[in-house]
């Protein structure tokens, strides 16, 4: 974990260092010491976790002060109708209140993934908890603007998303799901966000972290490929950022019609696990290789034209 830090390591650019599992916290010392480590070098710090170490008061302040000496910035809680067939609410509500009250942290969130017959939703999580907690999302998935955070302060927040349909999950009945318009979907690109740098149990480096992306022959980049699909991954994980993978989808679609995908789509990581797992699909992305090179210069070229006109606008 040190050596991954250090790969990315450039205090001057705000790295934030997330730990997730899995559930981190069963490494013990190790866990500690890498945060710690990941401290001294100026750089944030986030644990998600499961809270299952919250099993009574003692426990939970002993954890919590633990996270404190680290120099662990953020705590996050992962908790829906999932989590909740193997960790008791008494445990997540007891990490949260010790963390409220013992905590020196910049911030304390819950991660909470529903939909339309989702038991643990955001509503009752603060019902649990006894008070009202800002979201992170609107309804689109779009960011809530937030106050700023006062020198001192713990911000509490709820990052509240929808249930994605992935990985174990894939066959999820699509009750629990939240279906947003399809060509919006298709036409969104993958942010910024989910786009950086994640270091797996294998310690491969992968271009993800929105799905499991380990041995996904696009998302993971220490995964073997032929040197001729190298490129041909670069190429894709541009696109991806640049039009998202309803883009790849399309172009798929369009080669071979008889290709079936899912009817309907939750949001654009199931698009992208569908398309970069399929080989059949990748064996097409690579024929359209040219196309997605001229999609892309001509995106660049449309830029660059909007540059210009803008900076036209600001001098007249």
């Amino acid at each position: 974990m040190k050596k991954a830090i250090d790969e990315v390591a450039v205090p001057q650019h705000k790295r934030l260092i997330v730990f997730t599992g899995g559930e981190s916290t069963r490494l013990g010392n190790e866990l500690y010491d890498t945060i710690a480590y990941a401290n001294s070098l100026g750089l944030g710090t986030r644990l998600v976790t499961n809270a299952e170490w919250a099993v009574n008061d003692k426990q939970a302040g002993t954890v919590i002060d633990t996270l404190n000496e680290c120099g662990l910035n953020e705590l996050n809680i992962s908790y829906d109708d999932f989590h909740a067939e193997f960790i008791p609410l008494n445990h997540v509500v007891r990490a949260w209140k010790t963390a409220e009250d013992r905590g020196r942290f910049n911030a304390i969130a819950f991660a909470v993934c529903s939909g339309p017959i989702s038991k643990v939703t955001p509503e009752s999580l603060m019902s649990a908890i006894g008070e009202y907690i800002p979201l992170v999302y609107d309804e689109q998935g779009n960011e809530l603007s937030l106050p700023e955070r006062k020198p001192g302060e713990t911000r509490k927040l709820i990052s509240n998303s929808r249930i994605l349909r992935l990985g174990r999950g894939r066959k999820l009945d699509i009750r629990y799901c939240k279906i947003p318009d399809q060509q919006l979907i298709e036409q969104t690109p993958c942010p910024a966000d989910n786009r950086q740098p994640v270091f797996m149990p294998s310690r491969h480096r992968c271009a993800c972290c929105g799905i499991n992306p380990e041995f996904n022959k696009v998302l993971d980049l220490d995964t073997e490929v032929s040197e001729h699909f190298r490129d041909v991954r670069t190429l894709l994980l541009r696109a991806i950022g640049e039009f998202g993978p309803g883009y790849l989808m399309g172009l798929v679609k369009k080669a071979r019609p008889d290709i079936r995908f899912r009817d309907k789509y939750s949001g654009i990581c199931e698009i992208c696990s569908d398309v970069t797992r399929s080989q059949e699909c990748l064996r097409i992305l690579a024929d359209n290789k040219q196309r997605i090179i001229e999609d892309l210069k001509a995106l660049e070229l449309i830029r660059k034209a909007s540059d210009a006109e803008e900076a036209a606008g600001r001098h007249e």
